[in-house]
């Protein structure tokens, strides 16, 4: 059994590899659970029991080719022993004034042992990664990620001059966040709050219009 679970998730990674470039923005989340989590036969997977660690992490991008940026940060996320084990749908969210319409969505990703600043500056490396091939003009980066949460830890340090706080302190205030999360875990409590994230996403004073993406 555990080899044909290894053989279905070596066939589905490599067709989400195949067909990524040519997705579009709005089926991205959508090829992911079709290939990779359904042909896996569930709503995730695991390939050790030791795989215990999950975080929750928020992609967003504000200019330029959002399809594709948001598609070489999700692909250059999930290496090694880090992989990916959730998406939600994209989100598009309305900007005041001029600014420009964002696109976002969240995913899940487990690994045996994630250490909440080795994580964080993995996603930091990979935002400039990322940002190396598709950098705008005046050093905007084309992708942001934010660390949403990890597991159940709570945590709020600096080291070596990077600051991260757990769970992220606009999580609960944001319906940008919340939209996703609530979709790929909607009885995930809030370490802090102690609520789940359908209960926070209802309860958000957040006006912001965001809706499902449609291309």
């Amino acid at each position: 059994m555990n080899d044909d679970r290894k053989k279905a998730k070596s066939i589905a990674l490599q067709k989400w590899k195949l067909h990524r470039r040519s997705a579009t923005i709005a089926g991205c989340a959508t090829l992911f659970n079709a290939i990779a989590l359904k042909a896996l036969g569930g709503k995730s997977f695991s390939l050790t029991p030791f795989m215990s660690s999950t975080a929750y992490l928020s992609l967003s991008s504000y200019h330029g080719d959002r399809a594709a940026n948001l598609l070489r940060a999700l692909s250059a996320l999930v290496m090694g022993d880090i992989l990916l084990s959730g998406a939600s749908s994209l989100y598009e969210t309305e900007m005041a004034g001029e600014e420009p319409d964002v696109l976002s969505l969240v995913i899940a990703v487990t690994a045996p042992r994630l250490e909440p600043f080795s994580l964080l500056n993995y996603c930091l490396a990979t935002e400039t990664r990322v940002g190396r091939k598709g950098m705008l003009e005046h050093g905007i980066r084309p992708v942001e990620i934010d660390l949403l949460l990890l597991d159940e830890q709570i945590v709020e340090e600096t080291r070596n001059g990077i600051e991260l706080i757990l769970p992220h302190p606009y999580l609960h205030r944001r319906r940008s966040n919340l939209m996703p999360l609530a979709e790929v875990a909607p009885h995930l409590k809030h370490p802090l709050l102690g609520e789940t994230m359908e209960h926070l996403l209802g309860a958000v004073e957040d006006t912001s219009a965001v809706r499902v993406y449609r291309k």
